[in-house]
């Protein structure tokens, strides 16, 4: 982890794990580092709504969705925060992500709705600064 984690944050390009057309080539400048300092931000353990700090995190770092229909905008900006940053640092055991159920047509899919970040992650988020 300790190898693998650096690596990712300032070596990868994060729109793999949001691969769609309105994201564009490459993320703003400076992306991963305003991302940091929010995570850094938070305290260990607490439980952080999600909306909010999508919100936040695409305000300050000026990500933008450019695709033609601009309808669901907010929605897919959630969705890359969501699958770029909180998904990608659970499967590092850096925040511990909180899903409720959302309907969808005659059944339910999984919805982000807050996280924590764990002592472990705090760890790795803080060897980043180095």
């Amino acid at each position: 982890m300790w190898i693998l984690f650096p690596f990712w944050w300032e070596r990868v390009n994060w729109l793999i794990a949001y691969p769609f057309a309105g994201m564009g080539e490459s993320l703003p400048p400076r992306f991963q580092q305003i991302a940091l300092a929010h995570l850094l931000s938070l305290p260990v353990g607490t439980r952080i709504p999600f909306e909010p700090f999508a919100d936040k995190l695409i305000r300050e770092t000026g990500l933008k969705w450019t695709a033609p229909n601009m309808i669901f905008a907010r929605d897919s900006l959630h969705g890359a925060i969501g699958r770029m940053v909180i998904g990608i640092l659970a499967d590092f055991e850096v925040v511990e992500p909180e899903y409720q159920d959302k309907p969808l047509g005659k059944g339910t899919i999984p919805e982000l709705v807050a996280f924590k970040i764990t002592s472990f992650g705090k760890g790795l988020l803080e060897s980043l600064q180095a």
